[in-house]
């Protein structure tokens, strides 16, 4: 849906690999074969370390220089238990934020894509209750 609405996608990521959990369902490698034609760029080892209004700054869980990205929004897929730090850092800051899936509440996966479908068709328009809305609405 990112690649749809016009988004560059930076995937940021502490594990080796893309989708290291399906990597058995063998869809990963097609996967990143079908984003290798979108603007499209995968960090492996990486994590976010600051975010701004129009960047954000990765580095390395291996060590070495950070670096910058220009982002225009960020979608964070945080701990499979429910840790909001990064989101109450963030609430100051002039962004929009949606908390969904395992960072709101733990749950199963489709209840996450739920959310995530619900978050990625909301950028841009006013978040009232949007996203719950839609979570409720997907489920009834």
């Amino acid at each position: 849906m990112l690649f749809e609405k016009g988004f560059a996608v930076d995937w940021i990521t502490r594990f080796d690999s893309f989708s290291h959990m399906l990597q058995g369902a063998l869809v990963s490698e097609p996967a990143l074969r079908r984003f290798a034609q979108r603007e499209f760029n995968f960090y492996p080892r990486h994590e976010v370390r600051r975010v701004t209004p129009d960047s954000a700054t990765i580095g390395s869980i291996d060590g070495g220089p950070d670096r910058e990205i220009i982002v225009g929004l960020v979608v964070a897929n945080l701990n499979p238990v429910p840790n909001r730090e990064l989101w109450h850092a963030l609430q100051d800051e002039d962004i929009s934020l949606f908390l969904v899936g395992d960072a709101q509440v733990n749950g199963f996966l489709p209840g996450a894509i739920a959310q995530g479908r619900a978050a990625a068709l909301a950028i841009g328009r006013d978040r009232a209750n949007s996203i719950e809305a839609r979570y409720e609405s997907y489920f009834q």
